[in-house]
């Protein structure tokens, strides 16, 4: 148990290079560890429960071919994912609080032979009755390589306690325990059945070849079946940007940055950090923990070196691969540190009556409708202030059933509005945001043209200015980039929305030839209106003043739009 307390320690201090999500899963352990003395927190740690898993695995011997018969030496990281997994307990019914574990790790840091002595430590060690180990794939070929390990390890285990052989079975498709109804099994979406099993520990390995859930949701079907049960993820990056593991890595990364709960989730995610020089081998050890202990520099070094062989292809393999870049087409917007920066507080009161730019984000029932107030910085300010609004509709399946967002605490917290029915009235929603406006002095309302014609009327009857424009790369290439300038900067203050935060995380950049840059989802699922709404008022503020900062504008002379 040492080397999983000295791990924490050596990140820490940064005596071990890793990388932040890495350090943002220690943080949070600690700041667990403080709240847990607390009676009202959920969870407490069981040092003896952490330290009987990572002692038990001394038992086990390498099942491949390489370092065969060596015995199971647990790396630090892996000793630490241990101490996580297995210490952290519900003060409900000492149950495991972690039901999914998911670790992300460059190729050559052991994670299949990891996950093959985690399989054996929940089938042979635990204390949990008729226990069933499941290998998921999407083919069954691709489970068996997992479970085919695991088979000679265990094998390997009854050969050095013979007493062994009277409690386990072994056939040609499953291991079993002799006089119980546990086994071993290996399942992919072309077995015959996938379902009726009640799995107590699923192993998933290479999640990134996963086309879809398909496999992932039997398994976790069954788990309501269980008490204790546990999902272990274990992949490399990939190359599918709309796949399954990459939807799942950037919920981990908003769990740990505090944007969306996962209490229940553990995210050993090891890459390298955006700011870092990929080529740069002092940053290779963030993507590839077991470096210095089953994977060496040189290594590391020689697939580096087939780049210069094989080019653009070969460069994107060492990445993805070994440095465990996500291969994806779109880039990130704002960091989420950079956007936190900005959250001060904000005196509504003191907005009263004061000069502002409104852009709005219409939907109908998939989204939510938007009304973003971009109120610019006085003389003597440092900065500027923006003020979102939101509402659903109240009968909306589609978006209250999302467990995953924090709807409801957000409906009950008065951060977003509902409206009766399953869609949005337009009518009704122009009227709402029209009493919003009254209270400020509005420049300029902007919006897109699509589906505004009652807004229109009723914004012209209240005298507010409303301007259309089309949601174009080139209309909204430069408010987007003032907008990210003045995060970066430090110039905006959002007032710490946690809605809004948590869309700017579903934020990417797509990017055309002349480098023009809009706003689109990370996932269809995900919601962005309010960023939506926050260009368009920026659009209008650009339009009606001067280009701030030396950034060229946009500017409306009759019909016509000009880039200056």
């Amino acid at each position: 148990m040492q080397r999983a307390l000295q791990y924490i320690d050596d990140v820490r201090s940064g005596h071990i290079k890793t990388g932040r999500y890495i350090k943002l899963l220690i943080d949070r352990h600690l700041s667990d560890l403080k709240k847990s003395e607390n009676p009202s927190f959920p969870y407490y740690f069981d040092y003896d429960e952490a330290a009987h898993a990572i002692n038990t695995f001394s038992l086990f011997r390498l099942p491949t071919s390489k370092g065969a018969n060596m015995p199971f030496i647990l790396m630090p990281y892996q000793a630490c994912i241990l101490f996580m997994a297995y210490g952290w307990r519900k003060k409900s019914n000492s149950t495991k609080r972690f039901r999914r574990i998911y670790l992300k790790v460059g190729r050559g840091n052991a994670k299949t032979e990891f996950l093959v002595a985690v399989g054996n430590y929940e089938f042979a060690f635990t204390e949990v009755d008729n226990p069933e180990v499941f290998w998921i794939a999407t083919k069954k070929d691709q489970a068996k390589i997992g479970w085919k390990r695991q088979v000679v390890m265990l094998k390997k285990l009854v050969e050095d306690e013979p007493a062994l052989e009277s409690v386990f079975g072994f056939h040609a498709t499953e291991v079993f325990k002799r006089g119980e109804l546990s086994w071993v099994k290996y399942l992919g979406k072309d077995s015959k059945s996938e379902d009726g099993w009640k799995p107590s520990c699923a192993l998933c390995d290479e999640y990134h070849a996963h086309v879809d859930d398909g496999m992932v949701n039997v398994m976790e079907s069954g788990f309501v079946k269980r008490d204790d049960p546990m999902l272990w993820i274990i992949t490399t990056a990939g190359y599918n940007p709309s796949g399954p593991n990459s939807e799942f890595l950037r919920n981990c990364k908003k769990m740990l940055e505090g944007t969306l709960p996962g209490e229940n989730v553990l995210p050993f995610i090891y890459e390298l950090d955006e700011e870092d020089n990929w080529e740069d081998p002092d940053n290779w050890i963030k993507a590839n923990p077991g470096l210095g202990h089953v994977l060496t520099l040189d290594a590391l070094m020689e697939e580096y070196k087939k780049i210069q062989i094989g080019g653009k292809t070969k460069e994107i393999d060492f990445k993805v691969k070994n440095l465990n870049y996500e291969q994806n087409s779109q880039e990130a917007w704002i960091r989420h540190e950079d956007w936190v920066r900005c959250g001060g507080e904000i005196d509504d009161e003191a907005l009263a009556g004061r000069e502002c730019y409104a852009g709005i984000d219409l939907s109908l029932t998939q989204d939510i409708t938007a009304l973003a107030l971009f109120f610019p910085k006085k003389a003597g300010e440092k900065q500027h202030i923006l003020r979102v609004f939101y509402w659903i509709p109240e009968e909306n399946p589609d978006i209250l059933a999302k467990n995953e967002v924090p709807y409801d605490r957000w409906i009950a917290e008065g951060r977003i509005f509902t409206m009766p029915g399953n869609v949005i009235d337009l009518e009704d929603i122009a009227g709402r945001m029209i009493a919003i406006l009254s209270r400020y002095k509005v420049k300029r309302a902007d919006i897109d043209p699509w589906n505004s014609v009652h807004v229109e009327q009723s914004f012209k009857k209240a005298g507010i200015p409303l301007n259309k424009f089309a949601q174009n790369i080139t209309h909204l290439s430069v408010p987007t980039q003032e907008l990210e300038r003045m995060v970066l900067g430090a110039e905006m203050n959002h007032g710490g929305d946690p809605v809004l935060t948590w869309m700017v995380s579903n934020c990417e950049v797509y990017r055309d030839s002349n480098d023009n840059i809009r706003i689109v989802k990370s996932n269809p699922k995900n919601k962005i209106d309010g960023i939506a709404a926050s260009v368009n008022a920026v659009f209008g503020w650009i339009q009606t003043i001067n280009a701030p900062h030396g950034v060229p504008y946009i500017f409306q002379k009759g019909a016509k739009l000009v880039t200056v």
